[in-house]
């Protein structure tokens, strides 16, 4: 386990992170949710946010058929080929795990805290489709 933190957090270091981990972190520290459950609590949302990317708001320097591609591959590997599948097929397995799926599962109904902080442009800046506070906003409100 030890080596597998380091490795991620080396890789991490290298390519940075995406909205999904920008939003976690203060749900772990502000909430005490562990890091692993904070960033599955917006991946659903946040696939479908991605899967819906277009050519006004593409953040990755490649472009809309690379995201539209890298998309496909993970809906694929959740063996589905639409977003709103994958979004339910990844609230299924966090069910399956006994994890919560909701905001308020865990007793966070305060919003405010995670949109403050968890929009850093160094951490969310590497997210493929432009993300505002509204995106973010709308995102945790699915998740509550």
């Amino acid at each position: 386990m030890s080596l597998a933190a380091h490795l991620a957090g080396r890789a991490i270091d290298l390519t940075r992170t995406t909205a999904c981990h920008a939003a976690s972190y203060p749900m772990t520290a502000r909430f005490g949710i562990p890091h692993g459950h904070a960033v599955a609590l917006t991946l659903p949302a946040m696939l479908a946010f991605n899967a819906a990317v277009g050519e006004g708001d593409v953040a990755d320097p490649r472009g809309v058929t690379a995201v539209q591609r890298r998309i496909a591959t993970v809906l694929a590997l959740l063996g589905v080929s639409e977003a709103e599948a994958g979004r339910r097929r990844l609230l299924e397995l966090m069910r399956r795990l006994s994890l919560e799926t909701s905001l308020a599962e865990l007793g966070i109904r305060d919003l405010e805290v995670i949109l403050a902080e968890g929009l850093s442009p160094e951490r969310a800046g590497n997210n493929p489709r432009r993300l505002t506070r509204d995106d973010l906003r709308e995102m945790l409100l699915r998740a509550s």
